[in-house]
């Protein structure tokens, strides 16, 4: 008889976070079958060793370089036996989650291609408060250029006790069926990190599906445990990831719009802390380093996205 969940976490440096998500697994995962599959992206403060003594039962695998999230993932996909996926970060901790509940909704709904968690902060407080919508051109543009502090958000409230539609799946935690993730490839592995989780929503739409929120499940995310540690590695994949998402959706077009519209928005940013913090609040010094990563950005832009 067939497992009924495979679950996969990709993890970079996130021991203690990871220890954490973990626990949460083998503590709440009651009355189904299920595996734990670890992806190791070269981590270098003994994650891989605290998997492999603390979790015996996990299966294990040490990548000797970051392949990135995506490609990381797609390989916890490639070993799974589970007919379902359950894709976590190891920031994540599970809360409450009726898995018996969620598969029949996918046996049941032939139109659902994944099922998001409602998501909380470590403090309890609602995490994400509005449903997730594939950006278009001019949301990007309202975002880099911090225009969305001027204008109305355009959005809709999540509830937290019904099901809702969403334009793509968070990276952070999603359930699919193992099926439909391998019939899609996965994540596009051309994305390092960020903007691969809102391309297979894009991609799960296209083949008739939809993503849902259920409020019968329910994490904490405490977020960016790993990235958090290389603001430049971040910032830059970042950047890069968005280029080819808005390549992917609008060809040339997309990345001769977007492209200028991200390098004024590292350029604003900078005038702003340095109005604010050198001239205004007199402490610049601690708002240096920021200042220096953006103009590396900014260098990455200039210098053709190599990096």
């Amino acid at each position: 008889m067939k497992m009924d969940v495979s679950i996969i976490i990709v993890s970079w440096n996130s021991k203690g976070p990871m220890r954490d998500c973990l626990k949460s697994i083998y503590e709440r995962m009651g009355g189904v079958s299920f595996e734990v599959i670890v992806i190791d992206n070269a981590s270098a403060d003994g994650s891989p060793d605290m998997v492999r003594h603390e979790f015996p039962y996990a299966k294990l695998i040490e990548n000797r370089v970051n392949v990135g999230f995506g490609r990381a993932n797609n390989q916890g996909a490639g070993m799974a036996e589970g007919e379902h996926l359950l894709l976590m970060n190891p920031d994540t901790t599970l809360l409450d989650a009726d898995f018996k509940k969620l598969f029949d909704y996918f046996k049941d709904k032939k139109d659902i291609g994944a099922i998001v968690p409602i998501v909380f902060d470590d403090n309890g407080n609602l995490r994400y408060k509005y449903l997730r919508t594939v950006p278009r051109i001019r949301d990007m543009m309202n975002y880099c250029l911090f225009l969305n502090m001027l204008t109305f958000r355009d959005a809709t409230l999540l509830n937290q006790s019904e099901i809702q539609v969403h334009g793509y799946p968070s990276g952070s935690c999603f359930l699919m069926k193992s099926s439909v993730y391998k019939s899609l490839c996965g994540f596009d592995e051309n994305f390092f990190l960020f903007f691969e989780d809102t391309d297979l929503g894009v991609r799960i739409g296209q083949i008739g599906l939809k993503t849902i929120s259920c409020p019968d499940f329910r994490i904490t995310h405490s977020g960016g445990s790993s990235t958090a540690k290389n603001i430049r590695l971040r910032d830059i994949a970042w950047h890069r990831s968005a280029l080819y998402f808005f390549m992917k959706q609008y060809k040339a077009k997309g990345y001769l719009v977007i492209k200028p519209i991200l390098m004024a928005g590292v350029i604003i940013e900078m005038a702003y802390i340095a109005v604010r913090y050198h001239l205004i609040a007199g402490d610049g010094g601690n708002h240096r380093g920021r200042i220096l990563n953006n103009l590396k950005v900014l260098k990455w832009h200039v210098s053709g996205d190599k990096a």
